[in-house]
């Protein structure tokens, strides 16, 4: 028998193969593409784009490896945003930039938070920091606050950014339970940082950087198979325990205190809420919530040295007494809302810094006349 007839039988039998596996990848394509539809969902990573929420647009976001996301400076919104919104050149809401050194005589309040504390749904000028650099004498304030972030985002950005502008206090504006809950999670509005904590308590910072497909091999982003065979992300474990949500919480408390006793920058945190919780409350099935808010609270009140100012139980006296003029249409506060916030805050820090801050009288109240 000659060679040249089994060389024939192997070259067939590799292209019989390579055909076989051909059509089997071919339909494994197809079949993904109609299961799936847009190869992200596969990936879990998604073309930078602007974020949506509750029919917005989020025309001001900005990739950021270790955040996920920030506010894009420079940005001027124009009429597909319902609220006036201005980016500074230094990435902080508000129409004018800061010196990085402190004005003299002027006590440099830094304010951290997310939606609440950036002012979604408000004007620039009717933003809890607006309202506070207006009613507290002595006092520049400037509005570190981003749509969407976790107390573990803001503690990143004032390590990375904020500290660069010698603030002599920091406010972090805290959502509960919103704010924490997100800390756990690999993707609010947009991929972020996870964090955890290890066996003995220690913070884990995890999924950074944080991931956008334009990073990912061309062929991942174009072939659904490769997607699926290379691209899929690994899993990350979702918490529900309450008790492991507080544990990440108080890891990244620790870090936040840390930072700020090294630099010797005064520290305020401010449990607040929307009305949506406040609302619940009100349900039948309210007590859930109710006790959800005080397990949180009592946890951050329980912090030895740690200065809280808790606003949930003013704002819920306040919603009682003003209703619905104090809730913008996503059940943010409005400027009114925020002005109440604002008023409580400046209160807090003139009395723990009397020969610096001062409140103004007659200013104009919040709500009526």
């Amino acid at each position: 028998m000659s060679a040249l007839p089994l060389r024939r039988k192997v070259a067939y039998a590799a292209a019989a193969t390579a055909l076989a596996l051909g059509l089997v990848g071919a339909a494994a394509e197809v079949g993904l593409r109609v299961a799936y539809e847009d190869v992200s969902r596969i990936t879990g990573v998604t073309e930078w784009s602007a974020g949506e929420w509750a029919g917005l647009t989020y025309h001001w976001d900005a990739y950021h490896p270790r955040l996920g996301w920030t506010n894009r400076p420079g940005y001027e919104s124009d009429a597909r945003v319902p609220f006036r919104v201005t980016i500074n050149a230094q990435g902080l809401r508000g129409p004018r930039d800061h010196p990085v050194d402190p004005p003299p005589n002027r006590v440099r309040v830094a304010l951290f938070g997310d939606s609440c504390a950036f002012g979604e749904e408000v004007h620039d000028a009717q933003t809890v920091a607006a309202y506070l650099e207006r009613r507290l004498r002595g006092a520049e304030v400037l509005n570190f606050g981003v749509h969407g972030y976790g107390l573990g985002q803001m503690v990143l950005r004032l390590e990375e950014e904020g500290f660069s502008f010698s603030p002599d206090h920091v406010v972090v504006l805290l959502l509960v339970p919103g704010d924490l809950d997100r800390d756990v999670r690999a993707e609010y509005v947009h991929p972020k940082p996870v964090f955890g904590v290890d066996a003995e308590g220690r913070l884990e910072i995890s999924n950074v950087p944080v991931p956008e497909a334009s990073r990912q091999p061309w062929i991942v982003r174009r072939s659904f198979l490769a997607a699926w065979l290379f691209g899929r992300p690994r899993t990350v474990r979702e918490v529900e325990r309450l008790g492991e949500v507080l544990r990440v919480t108080h890891a990244l408390l620790d870090r936040l205190e840390r930072a700020c006793v090294e630099r010797d920058v005064s520290l305020t945190v401010v449990p607040i809420v929307t009305a949506g919780p406040l609302d619940r409350m009100k349900a039948d099935d309210g007590e859930e919530t109710r006790e959800l808010l005080s397990v949180i609270r009592s946890s951050l009140a329980g912090r030895a040295g740690l200065d809280v100012l808790d606003l949930v139980s003013p704002l819920e006296r306040w919603y009682d007494e003003h209703g619905t003029i104090l809730v913008a249409p996503h059940r943010h506060w409005t400027g009114p809302g925020n002005c109440l916030i604002a008023d409580a805050i400046g209160a807090h820090l003139a009395a723990l810094r009397p020969e610096e801050l001062s409140v103004r009288t007659g200013a104009r109240p919040c709500v009526g006349d």
